[in-house]
């Protein structure tokens, strides 16, 4: 009582101006403070992947393959925008068949880990410590990073607070492989800040994403030449720490359509994915 006496009413009303000010700063987000978490700070993430393929084989009519698959990372701070990724589990129940064995198993990644370093709107600008593995050089380095390591982390605006309202693009390009077709996956991104909230008793922002998709290429597969081109779009949600910019949790979808050709004949291609990230 004391102390509340000698502050008199202005100093209680510069110390309430102050707590205010900070509160508001910690649901806006620190520039400076994302993507930069506090020394020894480690989280586990868990992805998972529901997707159903629908292919019509002619003379054989339409065939569904869903599968679902799950991936856990161990993400942990290295230093200023620096983190550590290990790769703890692999699962999949998708045939091993589906590939003809042109793909190394995604178990592979088990046990791997690296480095990744960001930039200031949280873009994976180096990654090394992945080379080597027979899954990641069979995908390409890029859409390793891409795919399965920059998912973790979310793209920010360049300059500010991030603000309810506040609204940004990213246009890519990267290189894929599957099953022997090479591939160019091209993504435009447009971003909102929909919502500034309370998750886990963390001060929070939800940002929702539309993405533009396209991916088209060609090679050669078992003395065929093949040619694939599919487009679509997605869109997703992602709950972020307001003052890290760590990602708490996030949900897509991605819905493509399109085909392969070969040797003069058309397979029309559907596919939808459905992707969670959730820490455990």
């Amino acid at each position: 009582m004391k102390r509340k006496t000698r502050l008199g009413t202005l100093g209680l009303l510069s110390a309430a101006l102050l707590l205010v000010t900070a509160c508001a700063g910690g649901m806006a987000g620190s520039r400076a403070a994302f993507h930069s978490w506090p020394s020894g700070t480690t989280v586990t993430y868990e992805m998972v992947t529901n997707q159903t393929m629908m292919i019509s084989v002619p003379g054989q009519g339409d065939q569904s393959m869903p599968s679902t698959s799950s991936m856990t990372f161990e993400v942990a701070a290295a230093g200023p925008r620096t983190f550590e990724v290990s790769v703890v589990d692999v699962t999949s129940d998708a045939p091993t068949d589906m590939s003809m064995g042109m793909v190394p198993e995604a178990t592979d990644l088990i046990g791997s880990s690296g480095t990744v370093t960001l930039d200031e709107q949280g873009l994976i600008v180096e990654n090394s410590g992945f080379e080597g593995n027979p899954y990641v050089d069979f995908m390409g380095a890029d859409a390793f990073a891409e795919q399965s390591l920059q998912v973790l982390f979310q793209y920010l605006p360049v300059e500010g607070t991030l603000e309810v309202g506040q609204e940004w693009n990213r246009e890519y390009t990267y290189p894929f492989n599957i099953i022997g077709i090479g591939l160019d996956f091209s993504n435009q991104d447009a971003y909102v800040c929909t919502e500034a909230l309370t998750y886990e008793g963390v001060p929070a922002l939800k940002i929702a994403s539309t993405t533009q998709n396209a991916m088209s290429g060609g090679g050669e597969v078992m003395g065929a030449i093949m040619d694939l081109a599919m487009a679509g779009s997605s869109e997703g949600t992602a709950i972020i720490d307001a003052m890290t910019g760590m990602l708490l949790e996030s949900e897509g979808v991605i819905k493509m359509g399109g085909g392969i050709s070969a040797q003069g004949m058309d397979i029309p291609m559907d596919m939808e994915m459905r992707i969670t990230i959730k820490r455990k």
